[in-house]
């Protein structure tokens, strides 16, 4: 599948689900996992991996969306592969409240996290929360829109720079030349 056969408001909306998987992976991380036992068989055994399996499934599934989303939808952008209404779409989604408010809760979150661990002697790792903050937020400046381009000022239209005071000594605060 091309980029051109891909719009950049799924690609968002890709982006935004690999986060979600990503972040879900981490919540997935307090199941309650059991210790397996010596000598309890395949089965027993295959039950007790089976949170962690699930756990690095979605995890896998969602940097993958990422993966391929962001090398699209960088790509495209590069490209100028679609026109300026599908990217105004794609920015409404990437520039929306909602996901701005939840870029600040998980960075939020991610510090209360680390703040109470360190307060209550406990350890959870955040930084799954923190880093999934990035491709949201490079979603959002690949899609910002180019500033319009400079036009050099031709120096030779200004007016010349005059003083009538050229050559003088400079005053002191007081009004005063110093001599």
């Amino acid at each position: 599948m091309g980029t051109k056969s891909m719009t950049p408001l799924p690609l968002v909306k890709l982006i935004l689900l690999g986060t979600l998987l990503i972040d879900a992976s981490w919540g997935l991380d307090f199941l309650p996992f059991r210790e397996p036992s010596l000598h309890s068989g395949l089965l027993s055994a295959a039950l007790t991996i089976g949170p962690v399996i699930l756990l690095a499934g979605v995890f896998l599934t969602g940097a993958l969306l990422l993966w391929r989303a962001g090398k699209r939808l960088s790509d495209g952008v590069r490209i100028g592969a679609w026109t300026e209404e599908q990217l105004t779409s794609a920015r409404e989604w990437a520039d929306s409240t909602a996901l701005s408010w939840y870029i600040w809760l998980l960075l939020l979150g991610s510090v209360v996290i680390m703040v109470l661990g360190h307060i209550l002697h406990f350890r959870w790792n955040t930084l799954v929360l923190i880093y999934s903050t990035y491709p949201l937020s490079w979603m959002k400046v690949k899609l910002r829109k180019p500033p319009p381009p400079r036009e050099p000022e031709d120096w030779r239209d200004r007016p010349r720079f005059f003083s009538n005071h050229w050559g003088e000594p400079p005053a002191d605060s007081s009004g005063n030349s110093s001599v």
